[in-house]
């Protein structure tokens, strides 16, 4: 009778330890860039403008690999289960950078400091203010961007810009992927600016 209770016991415990032992595996995400309606250039046109993009900053509750969202409208709530596969400061800044390239038909579009680059006529510089998903479900991207000549502190253009977008469904990659597309609606709205800018 011991013997049984205690293949019994040894039995619960070796169950327990498997399944504490086994966690359920995070699913990573990356922003991409949004489909433009223009082309990407084949080849660079010299006579085209050079423009850098950055710094592109982030709140700081924001820097974390956790996907967050607004559980009630002064609460978050991070999953440990969706993150991030880089930096998002870093991913944001790519896309954007990739998203005004096309737009803008430009292929001298470069993210700094990526390219050692010396000489350039513009910069963009991207502050995000709010990047998340709201109560409602509703993607809210609000940046400030400016547009300076070249290596100096002459402004050309300053906009603030806030995109709200809805989540189709409530799963994370529905989330990444309207977080994309209002990326893309941000980066469309500012190479507006930037063509009646430069073309005034």
């Amino acid at each position: 009778m011991q013997n049984s209770r205690s293949l019994a016991v040894t039995i619960i415990l070796a169950w327990l330890a498997i399944g504490c032992g086994t966690t359920k595996p995070a699913r990573i995400y990356l922003l991409t860039p949004h489909p433009s309606d223009v082309e990407s250039l084949q080849q660079a046109n010299p006579s085209f403008p050079m423009i850098l993009v950055g710094p592109v900053r982030l709140p700081e509750y924001l820097n974390r690999s956790q996907i967050i969202r607004y559980s009630t409208a002064n609460e978050l709530k991070s999953s440990e289960y969706h993150r991030w596969a880089e930096p998002l400061e870093n991913n944001v800044a790519r896309v954007l950078t990739e998203n005004l390239r096309r737009q803008l038909q430009n292929d001298h579009v470069l993210l700094y400091p990526g390219l050692n680059v010396r000489h350039f006529d513009y910069r963009v510089s991207i502050e995000i203010i709010r990047f998340d998903v709201d109560t409602s479900n509703h993607v809210v991207l609000a940046a400030n961007w400016a547009l300076f000549v070249g290596h100096g502190d002459e402004v050309l253009r300053v906009q603030r810009l806030t995109i709200r977008e809805p989540v189709q469904n409530r799963d994370y990659g529905s989330i990444v992927a309207t977080q994309s597309r209002a990326l893309g609606k941000l980066s469309a709205a500012m190479s507006r600016e930037i063509n009646k800018t430069i073309g005034e």
